[in-house]
């Protein structure tokens, strides 16, 4: 399990923290999912019920079945150590893939994603 968010794998990891969502946001709230890996918080954007992640290569492949239209947004700040930590419940097998936020943190939008 991971701990600490210098053990994201590398073919997950695209550099930044994202969040998806339907919603106009300016500051994610404490509590909230990020991930480093952009395809998966633009899934994550339309709302699925239902998500599939093939992340053995890059690029990560991802298959949903969300219909919503949504934004992609990238977290807007230094992101460190305290600041996030593992989802305890992803669904996602290996970890590293969904993080929780712990405390608000600005975002800055990248995408409106139909």
């Amino acid at each position: 399990m991971m701990h600490t968010v210098s053990d994201v794998p590398p073919h997950l990891d695209d550099g930044d923290w994202f969040h998806g969502s339907p919603l106009k946001l300016d500051v994610l709230a404490a509590g909230s999912t990020v991930t480093r890996c952009r395809v998966v918080a633009e899934a994550f954007a339309h709302k699925p019920t239902w998500m599939s992640v093939g992340d053995e290569d890059r690029p990560v492949s991802v298959e949903h079945n969300g219909v919503l239209p949504g934004s992609l947004y990238v977290v807007d700040e230094q992101v460190g150590e305290g600041d996030v930590h593992p989802h305890p419940n992803s669904a996602f097998p290996g970890g590293g893939m969904e993080w929780i936020t712990d405390r608000p943190l600005r975002l800055r939008l990248v995408a409106q994603l139909p």
